[in-house]
């Protein structure tokens, strides 16, 4: 551990069972596995080296370490759950690992960039949590520095509702929320179409 931020790439290995399925009937495999793949790679490249931040993969399946190991980060599996409580897991490890800051990012957001992690660290000192709104009602970006588990728990996933319940339940909570600038998170054609990834 060379620094006290680090940051938690959630990723998935490019196979076509386990990626972009919901492009199932408007892409071939092919171009689905391609389309992930160049997001992944992007994404990894572009986050790899902050500035006094360290960076890991969370990868998914347990056996694809190998794949993983190219990008020479730190690695560890994603565990067993719903999204919700394999971001939550990833966290856990992070912040119980030493970390005084953690952030959690996907890997399907072609515009996120090095700064806005460092604005979400940054956010971190004023605030408990930190989201990065993405168009579809969803968050691309958490960042926490103490665990909160409540705001992964009960949380309809992969909805336009997501981000408005995990507000929610962090208010509830008693907790401080801040929102980092809203991008878009490729799930459909219409967001491939909107990104220019066609």
């Amino acid at each position: 551990m060379k620094n006290t931020n680090a940051l938690i790439i959630l990723a998935k290995f490019p196979h076509k069972d386990y990626v972009k399925t919901r492009l199932i009937r408007y892409l071939t495999d092919d171009e689905r596995l391609k389309l992930y793949t160049s997001l992944l790679e992007n994404t990894i490249n572009k986050l790899k080296d902050i500035q006094g931040v360290d960076s890991f993969i969370a990868y998914s399946p347990r056996n694809t370490q190998n794949y993983f190991s190219k990008f020479e980060l730190g690695l560890f599996p994603q565990s067993e759950g719903d999204i919700g409580e394999r971001m939550f897991n990833a966290l856990s490890r992070i912040l119980t690992g030493g970390y005084q800051k953690a952030v959690l990012v996907g890997v399907d957001i072609p515009d996120i960039s090095s700064t806005m992690v460092l604005k979400a660290f940054e956010l971190l000192s004023d605030y408990d949590i930190v989201f990065g709104p993405a168009r579809d009602g969803g968050y691309y970006l958490v960042g926490l520095k103490t665990l909160i588990k409540e705001i992964f728990e009960g949380i309809e996933w992969s909805t336009e509702k997501t981000l408005k319940q995990s507000i929610k339940k962090a208010m509830a909570g008693g907790y401080s929320v801040v929102l980092t600038e809203m991008l878009l998170d490729i799930d459909t054609i219409e967001d491939v179409k909107k990104a220019g990834l066609l």
